[in-house]
């Protein structure tokens, strides 16, 4: 068995010994987790090939965290364990994405053949995703370099050869490629961004599927995420900032104008080039107010990242302008303090943080901090939508009256 990286998560030392003396002994590396927010923590931190998954832990649970990973996690498997495990649950851990699920105490053999089985799969699944030799069946596109790989699609720099241009060329992984929720997301993305024409706006150029491959064609920028921006330790000026802020606002007045709420606003869905030009991308879970058939989900469903998520959509409403104003002001936020709002050892405590609007004020992370500024980003971040700031262009108008931050 190829060498590997593995996390246990589990809450039981003595099960967590177990079975990474069992893996290292051949060689693996292997990393431990007491509770899920441990294991939130190393997911920040590494790359997995492998994670061994207890139920029954204190907090949120194995299934629990299972699902929250299922639409967010990155390319590995999950084995689920559990000392009290039913039917019920094993079949609800395979239809969430477990690749298996074994009951405690663990049987060696079974687990060793288990755990083989697991990353023989996602061995081959990381092959075919990554293998440039499906663009083959893409004669329109020649591959020039990988940019980024994550867990639904791999992104190249390509030239799109009847545009004589470079592009972005979003492929889905073979996985992934005949699993109806995954395609639905692909199509929606290239719809949204088909419609939208904005500078601060990632333009689509073509999207479609052949010979079982669904791609998507897109403005190639020279740059890098907010997120990535920040990791680099790039210092911004106020004068810089605001500017930033500016195009995000226009950016999203626009898509706010055509009745669409991005609803996934966050560091990494938001693009800088090298001439701090701001790009809006992901447009994955987009929300349209007044055509219900481009939705991904049914009304009550809450998509996003926890951090960044509008308290009433917990309570089941529909997204709207205000709770992209409310991801807009978590985001301003953070680029000021490098700190989040809302701060919690699991999603679920965040969560609950945002519903009862537990904010620790800008001015804590940042003293000298205008206290315009800091009046407008406690009002993106109200519990009350009808209390918030209503519209992305009413806090366009009150960027420009602050004159400094410091």
């Amino acid at each position: 068995m190829k060498t590997a990286k593995l996390l246990i998560v589990d809450d039981e030392a003595s099960i967590r010994q177990i079975i990474k003396d069992i893996f290292e002994d051949e060689g693996n590396q292997v990393l431990e987790a007491r509770n899920v927010a441990e294991a939130i923590h190393i997911l920040d931190q590494t790359n997995l090939d492998l994670m061994i998954l207890d139920i029954q832990m204190s907090g949120m649970d194995g299934l629990e965290f299972l699902e929250f990973l299922a639409t967010r996690r990155k390319n590995f498997e999950i084995i689920m364990i559990s000392g009290h495990g039913t039917i019920e649950n094993a079949v609800k851990a395979i239809k969430i994405g477990a690749f298996d699920f074994l009951s405690k105490p663990l049987s060696l053999e079974k687990l060793k053949s288990t755990v083989a089985g697991a990353l023989q799969k996602k061995e081959i699944s990381s092959t075919q995703s990554q293998d440039p030799g499906i663009t083959n069946f893409l004669p329109n596109f020649r591959i020039i370099r990988e940019i980024s790989q994550g867990g639904f699609a791999v992104i190249y720099e390509a030239l799109q050869v009847n545009l004589q241009k470079p592009v972005a060329l979003k492929i889905l992984h073979a996985q992934y490629r005949m699993d109806p929720a995954i395609l639905t997301r692909f199509e929606q993305e290239a719809k949204f961004l088909g419609s939208l024409k904005h500078p601060n706006i990632v333009e689509v150029y073509d999207m479609g599927h052949l010979k079982d491959c669904s791609y998507l064609s897109m403005e190639l920028i020279r740059g890098e995420s907010l997120d990535q921006f920040k990791k680099n330790d790039r210092k911004l000026s106020w004068t810089e900032y605001r500017e930033l802020i500016l195009q995000i606002c226009d950016g999203l007045h626009h898509i706010h104008q055509l009745n669409i709420i991005h609803r996934d606003l966050k560091p990494s869905n938001i693009l800088i080039t090298e001439q701090h030009q701001i790009k809006i991308t992901d447009f994955g879970i987009a929300y349209h107010t007044e055509n219900a058939l481009l939705n991904l989900t049914a009304t009550g469903t809450v998509l996003g990242t926890p951090y960044f998520i509008a308290p009433e959509l917990f309570d089941g409403e529909k997204p709207s302008p205000q709770s992209d104003v409310f991801s807009l002001g978590v985001l301003f936020y953070w680029l000021l303090t490098d700190h989040y709002p809302f701060s919690g050892k699991t999603p679920y405590e965040v969560m609950n943080k945002i519903s009862e609007g537990q904010i620790t004020r800008p001015s804590f992370y940042l003293p000298s901090i205008h206290p315009d500024l800091e009046s407008l980003i406690n009002n993106c971040l109200e519990t009350d939508k009808n209390r918030r700031v209503q519209t992305v262009h009413q806090i366009k108008e009150a960027m420009l009256h602050i004159p400094s931050i410091n």
